[in-house]
């Protein structure tokens, strides 16, 4: 038996033009970890049939796909990542001198997220951002994405044997759901038994509406029993050149009593506040409750939005310590600036993240022998009334379109 190691794996992703409807996935990122997982939620099954032992089978119960993405931040990976947390806007600008992807705290795009595992590949389909974290580590901006999926492909069994040369339709057995080819593509590839003398590789041609049936571009070579293990085979890669994260030495943060006087502050490196430590997490607080006409959630809808801020910078003055007791409002604008894109205009990647509306939940001063005093702030970002938003995000890159 084969073992094989994470590092040959990728992440693979798409944005889908109908929520929840797969596209498959052909932007290829690379990828620190991935923790997301389908929960079947398989219970014993106590009906009382002449037995003492517990149970005889398992039963299957509301069904949820979950977990965690990690990536490192560069200004095109963070594009995708930003379009399944916040819907983006209006793109304007132009390839000499970069693109501007406006975004605002409202219903996302969904993805589809495939990543092998070996040479058989997981696809998730309906992905959505649920907590985003910005932070920091070794200097390079990291990004943990918590996300849901609707539903997802990998594994599968035949449902009715297939005669070699002869045979373009599949059935799939509906076992684990009542239609087994969602979330299956044209051009997918197929493996048929594998790991023994039948093993084969099929291309996918069509998907049927009824759920259960595919039809092969040719026909399968050998033949295969009811009952026969079929996986979705990974993708081979179309790398493109590695970019530079964002540095933690590149952000600028400014404060001010409003967003747009933060903005200002942030603009220069004279006029903002150099920041220790800080991390942005942002949630969209995902409803993905069963319904009827799935078994997986038929719709992931944020419900209300949040957004909370960890800053940890040198003290200079009780100012903080007041607006803390006081509850008074401050805009912060955090700039995060990357490589140039055109040294004539000039214009450079940047990630601008603006709060119009911070109010300090803790800041503490804590003493310590032999080292500076530090205000250690947890802010909470709220509603503007004044500006009528809670959040500006705006990317400038070099990706035309997500």
């Amino acid at each position: 038996m084969a073992n094989y190691i994470a590092d040959l794996s990728y992440l693979a992703i798409k944005e889908e033009t109908i929520e929840g409807v797969v596209v498959k996935p052909t932007v290829f990122l690379p990828l620190e970890s991935v923790e997301l997982k389908t929960n079947p939620n398989h219970t014993p099954d106590r009906r009382m049939y002449g037995t003492d032992f517990e149970a005889l089978d398992l039963s299957q119960g509301e069904r949820s796909h979950a977990g965690t993405i990690k990536v490192w931040g560069d200004p095109d990976t963070l594009g995708h990542f930003l379009n399944m947390f916040l819907k983006k806007g209006t793109t304007t600008g132009s390839a000499g001198d970069g693109y501007t992807h406006p975004f605002t705290v409202e219903n996302p795009s969904t993805y589809t997220v495939e990543f092998p595992k070996g040479d058989y590949a997981q696809r998730f389909f309906g992905v959505k951002g649920d907590e985003l974290r910005l932070l920091f580590e070794e200097a390079k901006l990291k990004i943990e994405a918590d996300v849901r999926a609707m539903g997802q492909v990998s594994v599968m069994k035949t449902l009715s044997a297939l005669v070699g040369a002869s045979d373009t339709i599949v059935q799939f057995s509906q076992e684990y759901d009542l239609e087994p080819n969602r979330g299956l593509a044209a051009t997918d590839q197929l493996v048929f038994e594998p790991g023994t003398v039948n093993e084969e590789t099929k291309t996918i041609s069509s998907i049927d509406a009824n759920g259960y049936e595919i039809t092969l571009s040719a026909p399968v070579t050998n033949s295969h029993d009811a009952g026969t293990l079929v996986y979705l085979k990974k993708q081979t890669i179309s790398r493109s050149t590695l970019q530079k994260p964002f540095f933690f030495g590149d952000v600028r943060v400014g404060f001010g009593a409003t967003k747009a006087l933060a903005t200002t502050a942030a603009g220069s490196k004279a006029t903002a506040t150099p920041i220790h430590e800080f991390g942005i997490t942002f949630k969209n607080n995902l409803l993905a409750a069963p319904t009827t006409n799935y078994r997986d959630p038929v719709k992931l809808l944020p419900q209300f939005k949040s957004c909370d801020v960890m800053i940890k910078k040198l003290f200079e003055t009780p100012e903080q310590h007041q607006k803390w007791l006081q509850l008074i409002k401050q805009g912060i604008c955090f700039i995060f600036m990357g490589e140039m894109i055109n040294i004539a205009t000039p214009t450079n990647n940047k990630l601008t993240f603006a709060l119009h509306n911070a109010k300090l939940i803790d800041n503490e001063e804590p003493l310590n022998v032999g080292e500076y005093i530090m205000d250690e702030q947890n802010l909470k970002a709220l509603y503007d009334v004044s500006d009528a938003l809670a959040l500006t995000v705006e990317l400038v890159n070099e990706t035309s379109t997500y």
